[in-house]
């Protein structure tokens, strides 16, 4: 669509089963280092050994 002053915006929408995180974002600060070591104790629950090296698109 036409945004404010003739620019062209657009939205992308993304519909999935499943997804794994790969990474975390770096930030500073002790706070959000304690609540990330919290998170990452269930991390097991996704992993999965017979995944294809193939992208499927």
């Amino acid at each position: 669509w036409e945004y404010k002053e003739g620019k062209e915006r657009w939205t992308t929408e993304i519909v999935a089963n499943q997804m794994q995180m790969l990474g975390e974002r770096m930030s500073s600060g002790s706070s959000s280092n304690n609540q990330s070591s919290s998170k990452n104790t269930n991390n097991n629950e996704f992993a999965n050994d017979d995944f294809d090296d193939d992208i499927p698109f």
